[in-house]
């Protein structure tokens, strides 16, 4: 009679494993969104600003929507991981198979009998790696706009094989379609007549009912706020009555005015329109389930500023403000939920000072969420069990995740982390970023090309480990010959001060009527171009040993990103550089801990110039 109730128990165990990491959705509906960017390339701190402009907007478990690479896991883990300590919903936009199953165009290849199976068999091994790294996509939106460029039919039955191909790997997945370009009727009623049985593998229909310069109150035609009516009627025609939408994109374009009859789209004007349709329209009908507008911040570039709902410079606009006003439903996890929590402190491991920005998870599931100005986290509704807790911030080394077994209540752990800065590291490995072999690992010369006889990762000389960067002397009337390194998107905070710092020695250094070895600090804007730069270089000349060129400056407005040069500009001889480190100005450098010494200093600051940009989008 034991192996039964022994039978049963493994069963229970087994479902609560599966509940513990299966999404559990449309247990509540805040219909209230986002379009966002977050490229790899931001920075955990950047990242984190950025994920909280949405979280105050869109509030509690709001919805976010972008393009997501579901092929790589690891990035996802860490995109997850911040949205999920800010409590946004994702919204995945993708659905393309690996790049041998696609055309030139990016579309899946058909096979041979005219399905797609192979590709969507593709795309669900894709979901069955991010599944395996304790990430669960909640919605994954099948491609964008492709009423415009693809021959319904054949969406249709991608589509469809696609959804049966990744709910065999995740049931409680939601299939999304495409964002269609406007209400997408004609395309939905074309694709249903082709394929009549995709209505039972779509959970959610797509569209973009972006409002031209009309009221939310205008439905003469699709180019509205309500084009969702459209696509219902549509949809309704071929049999579907109950349904839910995805506006994965609206909004209004500043200055459209494409309709004579109605006052063109100013910021004020916009800010009415868009708190009239989610109060008024979208919020009230239970068919949305999501309206994301279009957009929060341009920071990739993409030269759609007047789309976006923050400046250029990272100050709100009127629809920012007037939206993030709003009462809004509090919303649920899209996990499941339990009553235990996890919390902590962390610090740094050298100064014992609390780190703020560090995002704090748990596996499986990835519950998280981040540290706050006194290092403080917790993490809250997590169900009982035994997970493995991990931490991240771009600025410390990671530290290895440890095994803590949850019951309820709370359990407490705290990490002491090791400073790497925002910049870091020696020049212990040749192998620069455009395959150059004569600079250190992730540097690049200032002119793209490989030098070998300007440059070389000097091995046994070195002011730690084993090699250091030596660049020669160009000789008089020479430019200086340099190499440079630049932080990811986002690594600068705003009115910040920052501080540059790279140990130098020289070797029969002549400068004549050059700076002689130095250092610059830049600050760039998103598209890379500078808005104002520092410069120290060393007193010394001839044979000197080991010291440190510094540079502090505070950041311009507008400032997104550092970028650091190392050169030379001298008649003759050469200097070696190694530890590079660059951090906020607030913290010490290293060369102010106790085993250091023998620094020099140089504090500038920088007039920012304001880049010129332009808007466009097409519809």
């Amino acid at each position: 009679m034991r192996f039964p109730i022994v039978a049963f128990l493994i069963a229970v165990l087994v479902v609560c494993l599966a509940a513990c990491c299966a999404p559990a959705l449309d247990r509540g509906n805040n219909p209230y969104g986002i379009v966002t960017f977050f490229p790899p390339s931001f920075d955990s701190t950047g990242a984190s600003l950025h994920a909280q402009l949405a979280r105050d907007l869109v509030g509690e478990w709001g919805y976010v929507r972008q393009g997501m690479p579901l092929a790589d896991p690891r990035a996802m883990k860490r995109l997850f991981v911040i949205l999920r300590a800010k409590h946004l919903t994702p919204i995945c936009e993708g659905g393309r198979p690996a790049p041998a199953l696609q055309d030139d165009r990016g579309w899946p290849l058909a096979d041979a009998d005219g399905t797609y199976r192979t590709a969507a068999k593709s795309v669900a091994a894709q979901i069955a790696a991010l599944i395996k790294n304790d990430v669960r996509v909640p919605y994954l939106e099948v491609f964008n706009e492709v009423n415009e460029t693809w021959p319904a039919v054949k969406y249709a039955r991608y589509l469809m094989d696609l959804s049966i191909a990744v709910k065999q790997v995740d049931p409680a997945i939601k299939i999304v379609s495409s964002g269609m370009a406007g209400s997408g009727a004609d395309y939905y009623d074309q694709m249903l007549t082709a394929v009549p049985e995709l209505k039972r593998h779509v959970d959610l229909w797509g569209l973009h009912p972006y409002g031209a310069n009309h009221p939310p109150s205008y439905d003469d035609d699709a180019t509205c706020l309500r084009a969702y009516e459209w696509t219902a009627n549509a949809l309704r025609k071929r049999g579907l009555g109950a349904v839910r939408f995805m506006c994965t994109e609206s909004g209004y374009e500043l200055g459209d005015r494409r309709d004579a009859r109605f006052p063109r789209i100013n910021e004020e004007l916009r800010a009415q329109y868009i708190v009239e349709a989610y109060t008024e329209y979208w919020a009230p009908d239970p068919r949305i389930q999501a309206v994301t507008c279009f957009s929060l911040w341009d920071q990739p570039g993409n030269a759609w500023s007047g789309w976006d709902w923050i400046r250029y410079d990272g100050t709100p606009r009127p629809v920012y403000e007037a939206v993030a006003a709003l009462n809004k439903p509090a919303g649920r996890d899209w996990m499941p939920s339990g009553r235990c929590t996890l919390q902590g402190v962390v610090r740094d491991r050298v100064l014992k000072i609390p780190v703020p920005h560090v995002f704090v998870y748990t596996r499986p599931g990835l519950y998280a969420a981040e540290t706050d100005d006194q290092g403080k986290y917790a993490i809250t509704g997590i169900p009982p069990g035994k997970y493995m807790v991990g931490a991240f911030n771009d600025r410390y080394r990671p530290p290895r995740e440890r095994q803590v077994i949850l019951g309820e209540g709370t359990t407490t752990r705290n990490f002491d982390l090791t400073r790497v800065g925002i910049l870091s590291g020696n020049m212990e490995a040749a192998g620069g970023a455009s395959g150059q072999t004569s600079v250190a690992a992730g540097w690049q010369t200032a002119d793209g090309q490989d030098h070998p006889d300007w440059f070389r990762v000097e091995a046994g000389t070195a002011h730690s480990g084993r090699c250091s960067q030596a660049i020669g002397a160009g000789g008089a009337g020479v430019s200086s010959r340099a190499i440079w390194l630049a932080a990811n998107n986002l690594s600068v905070e705003p009115d910040k001060v920052y501080s540059a710092e790279v140990w130098v020695k020289t070797a029969g250094l002549r400068k004549g009527k050059g700076q002689g070895a130095g250092v610059r600090l830049q600050f760039t804007d998103i598209w890379a171009a500078a808005l104002a730069e520092g410069v120290v270089a060393s007193d010394g000349e001839g044979d000197t040993d080991w010291h440190t060129l510094t540079v502090t400056m505070q950041a311009p407005t507008g400032a997104r990103r550092l970028r650091v040069e190392l050169f030379v500009d001298a008649d003759a001889g050469a200097a070696y550089f190694d530890d590079l480190f660059v951090d906020v100005a607030a913290l010490p450098l290293p060369s102010d801990y106790p085993r250091h010494s023998q620094r020099g200093m140089a504090t500038l600051s920088g007039q920012a110039k304001q880049p010129s940009y332009s808007s466009s989008k097409s519809y």
